[in-house]
C-alpha cells in the first residue's frame, strides 16, 4: 500500500512540474512584428498574449510539401519574429506563411486574426 501511494504521489508531482514547465513556456513566448512594405517602419513588440496567441496559429499551421512553392508577395518586410525565426506573412493577404523554403498555410480566421494584429499596429492587407 505504501509502494502505491508513493507511486501516486511521484505521478502527481510530475504532472505538477509538467504543467509548471508548459506555463512558463507560454509566457516565455515573445513576438515581434514588422510592417515595412513602403516604408512605413512599424516594428512592435506584440503583448504576451497576441504573441502566444501567433505562436499558436503558426503551430498549427499545415506546412506544405516540400517544391511546393507560393507567390504570395512575401517579404521579411512584412514579419512575425518568435524567438529569432522570422515567419514572412503572405502580403496579397493570403492565409500562408513562408520560413526559408518552407510554406505554411493557416485558416482564414487565423489569417483575419494576424492581420487583425498588423491593422492595430498600422500595417494593412492587401500590400502588395
Amino acid at each position: 500500500m505504501k509502494k502505491i501511494i508513493i507511486a501516486v504521489a511521484l505521478i502527481l508531482a510530475m504532472l505538477l512540474l509538467v504543467s509548471c514547465e508548459s506555463k512558463k513556456t507560454e509566457e516565455a513566448v515573445s513576438a515581434k512584428l514588422l510592417f515595412n512594405p513602403y516604408g512605413e517602419g512599424i516594428s512592435v513588440t506584440l503583448t504576451p498574449e497576441e504573441s502566444a496567441r501567433v505562436a499558436e496559429i503558426i503551430k498549427s499551421a499545415e506546412v506544405l510539401p516540400p517544391g511546393q512553392m507560393l507567390t504570395c508577395g512575401f517579404s521579411t518586410s512584412v514579419s512575425i519574429t518568435i524567438d529569432d525565426v522570422t515567419y514572412c506573412i503572405g502580403c496579397d493577404g493570403c492565409g500562408s506563411l513562408q520560413l526559408g523554403l518552407l510554406y505554411f498555410n493557416i485558416s482564414d480566421s487565423d489569417a483575419d486574426e494576424i492581420h487583425a494584429i498588423f491593422e492595430k499596429y498600422g500595417g494593412r492587407f492587401p500590400c502588395i
